[in-house]
């Protein structure tokens, strides 16, 4: 979710939490509660296999604006979507809106 989180406001996962403006953290953070909101109102992600207490799947994956989407067009640029490893987990952005 962080992925979509970032994409949202235009910031690149390779940015240093520390050099975040006072203004990005505020619209981060505001992201981060719509994007959140918007998974839960459709039942989580089921990627691989998630599946909520009575079995169904989730369909926020289907609203996915960048993550899981290397070498795809950008939906705001039609550039290509990089994917880098993180700390072991893939992050996904565009390197021509996330700056």
């Amino acid at each position: 979710y962080i992925n979509e989180s970032l994409f949202d406001i235009g910031v690149s996962p390779l940015r240093s939490a520390s050099d975040l403006k006072d203004n990005e953290i505020k619209k981060l953070g505001l992201a981060i509660k719509k994007i959140l909101k918007k998974a839960i109102e459709s039942g989580g992600s089921s990627i691989n296999d998630y599946v909520d207490s009575e079995g169904k799947n989730g369909h926020f994956q289907n609203s996915f604006k960048i993550y899981g989407r290397e070498g795809e067009k950008c939906l705001l640029c039609k550039g290509l979507i990089t994917r880098i490893i993180q700390n072991g987990r893939s992050s996904f952005f565009c390197k021509k809106c996330q700056k």
